[in-house]
């Protein structure tokens, strides 16, 4: 009987995770629209409450990776680029914690290749969880 449910409802399963995956998503995008938050290259933001945030690294080769951070309380952000239009995130770096590279990508930061990183933030943390200081 058991065997027969997991049968049933695999098409289910699938069928609402991928709506929930593009719903939360669209939901994401829509609200950032309607707050009408923008961050502008080169203003500093500090972040008021922890929250995790996925990051890019660049590199000099074929080849571009990622990772998961914990921005900490009072940690400071620097934009990277101005927001876009419709864009729900935007590319900044963390300006005030040392050894930041090291923490999360490691000793790749010594390779020749490596271009740096780029964390993005969601346009709706802005005003709830990390505060404009310029």
């Amino acid at each position: 009987m058991k065997k027969l449910l997991k049968i049933i409802a695999w098409p289910f399963v699938f069928i609402f995770g991928n709506l929930y995956a593009r719903l939360s998503f669209i939901g994401l995008l829509f609200f950032s629209f309607l707050s009408h938050r923008k961050a502008n290259k080169g203003e500093n933001y500090v972040v008021e409450k922890e929250f995790k945030v996925h990051a890019l690294t660049y590199w000099n080769r074929p080849f571009t990776g990622g990772f998961q951070a914990v921005l900490s309380k009072e940690t400071i952000l620097e934009v990277s680029d101005e927001s876009k239009l419709l864009s729900p995130y935007f590319s900044c770096r963390v300006i005030n914690w040392d050894n930041f590279e090291r923490k999360y990508i490691g000793e790749d930061t010594d390779y020749e290749g490596y271009a740096g990183y780029r964390l993005l933030v969601p346009n709706i943390y802005i005003g709830w969880k990390i505060k404009k200081i310029n």
